[in-house]
């Protein structure tokens, strides 16, 4: 009977011992506790059954450095016997004793870093006023999905969202107020995409992606089948912004924006280039009537058309 002394009984710390082949023989109250078992260390188990899905191709990996360096360390996710999971340190070091090679292990739970590290990575992709992604996010998501152009057959649709007169709002009511406004229309661009139906999409297509980029600037990535989805969208967004909104008891206000669409790849492959085009698109819509849409054309196309929906296309300028 091997002897497992008494202070690994009472310490806080979680300690296994495993057998050669990596199987479970003793677990102090903290390790079984912190596996969700209580009383005895339970038989027939063994290091790929202690690790949860998210972790089970690491078991190969463990038990060659075991067998080569007779150490390692790592993060793992734990199973526990509620169905759950916990993240968890592990430490392995291989030693021989008068019954041969055994394993000592030592587990600490690595939750509360995990979520901070999980807060951190969500602060640095996400603006801080209206929770959307930020610019630099979104330039790495739109690069990304960009360079699926060369892969699958997909059309993107940009669309540049800009809040008109927001300046006026918080010179007059205050930037309190205008900060409300900022984050709904945020919300309101959040509404349009979830209702807008994208049947016909390619398989490919993913979930569209809205940004807050500037202080009065947004946009939005779509995978479309054709243009009219992204016209839609942009009908819905002009809609949905026409609601009159109350921000506080005392005043009631109806938002405007000026959106305009770049199709990717008509009109490049470029991430750079799609947010200028864009951008050139919503300007012309701004300073042609505040609250309206146009899409950019190439000059090869023909007349600038207009459409029921009260588009404008932009023609391209040299």
């Amino acid at each position: 009977m091997i002897d497992y002394h008494l202070p690994l009984l009472n310490t806080s710390e979680a300690v296994l011992v495993m057998s050669e082949d990596l199987r479970l023989e003793f677990a102090n109250p903290a390790a079984l506790r912190m596996m969700g078992f209580e009383g005895a260390t339970p038989t027939d188990m063994s290091l790929r059954h202690m690790l949860d899905d998210r972790s089970a191709a690491l078991a190969a990996t463990i038990e060659s450095h075991l067998v080569v360096q007779g150490h390692w360390n790592g993060d793992i996710w734990l199973r526990r016997t509620d169905a759950g999971s916990l993240p968890v340190r592990l430490v392995v070091d291989r030693y021989h004793d008068a019954n041969g090679f055994r394993h000592a292990c030592v587990m600490s739970d690595i939750s509360q870093r995990k979520q901070t590290e999980a807060r951190l990575i969500e602060l640095s992709q996400h603006d801080s006023l209206t929770g959307l992604f930020n610019r630099s996010h979104f330039m790495q998501q739109l690069d990304a999905h960009l360079n699926l152009l060369c892969h699958e057959e997909l059309q993107y649709a940009l669309l540049f969202v800009d809040v008109d007169d927001l300046k006026h709002i918080n010179d007059t009511l205050g930037h309190h107020i205008g900060d409300l406004c900022l984050c709904e229309v945020a919300r309101r661009l959040g509404v349009a995409v979830r209702h807008s139906q994208h049947a016909g999409a390619h398989p490919a297509a993913s979930e569209p992606l809205v940004a807050r980029i500037g202080g009065d600037e947004f946009v939005i990535l779509l995978s479309i089948a054709e243009c009219d989805q992204a016209r839609r969208i942009a009908t819905s967004i002009s809609e949905l912004m026409n609601v009159p909104w109350q921000p506080d008891e005392r005043h009631q206000l109806v938002i405007s924006t000026s959106i305009g669409i770049a199709y990717a790849p008509l009109h490049g492959r470029s991430s750079k280039t799609l947010l200028q085009l864009a951008d050139r698109a919503m300007y012309h819509a701004k300073n042609s009537r505040k609250g309206s849409v146009h899409e950019f054309i190439q000059q090869h196309t023909q007349v600038p058309l207009r459409f029921d929906t009260g588009f404008d296309v932009l023609p391209s300028e040299d």
